[in-house]
């Protein structure tokens, strides 16, 4: 068997934890589209917000995951709702974990939610989003490792963590180095 069918088999799920920062609203990602002149071609689209070059992304991996039935979770690092608030990581949107019947509405709300997300906040916590998931994942380790298969945790982001206030600093981001080592 090749390594895309040996993947797909040991692969749990996939969980996506997406920075919803205000720091995703800069011009300085690319997209590829076909090109107009030339069939079978890749026209580089420059001046793209970060955002939008994440956001093409998880389109990609939400129809292939939807046709190849990899269940997978997404997860903002904030809430929408908690702007003017304490901090609240964004809730998760999950794809393949239920009936069949439900993965066309699935990921029309995923999309949806991609479309229509305000990059306002200046607080980027992934330290407190990773341990959390550290947690979750930590909990059930035994059985999925019992099936042979594992997770995979992708993380996508501008690079730059802070608080919880939205505070940064070379202390943060040792803090957030520790974190990703557990």
């Amino acid at each position: 068997p090749n390594a895309a069918y040996l993947n797909y088999q040991h692969c749990e799920s996939r969980i996506w934890l997406l920075d919803n920062s205000s720091r995703m609203n800069v011009r300085d990602s690319h997209l590829g589209r076909p090109g107009q002149q030339v069939p079978g071609s890749i026209q580089r689209i420059d001046d793209i917000l970060r955002w939008e070059e994440l956001e093409e992304c998880v389109r990609f991996h939400t129809q292939m995951a939807s046709q190849c039935w990899i269940p997978s979770t997404y997860r903002m690092v904030n809430d929408p709702s908690s702007y003017k608030t304490e901090w609240l990581q964004g809730r998760e949107y999950t794809l393949c974990r239920g009936n069949i019947r439900d993965v066309l509405s699935e990921v029309e709300e995923i999309h949806s939610v991609m479309e229509n997300v305000h990059l306002d906040q200046s607080r980027c916590p992934l330290k407190y989003c990773i341990r959390a998931l550290a947690k979750e994942i930590k909990a059930s380790a035994q059985a999925i490792a019992a099936r042979d298969r594992n997770v995979t945790v992708i993380i996508c982001t501008q690079g730059r963590p802070t608080t919880k206030d939205g505070d940064v600093g070379s202390k943060m981001m040792r803090d957030f180095e520790d974190e990703l080592q557990l």
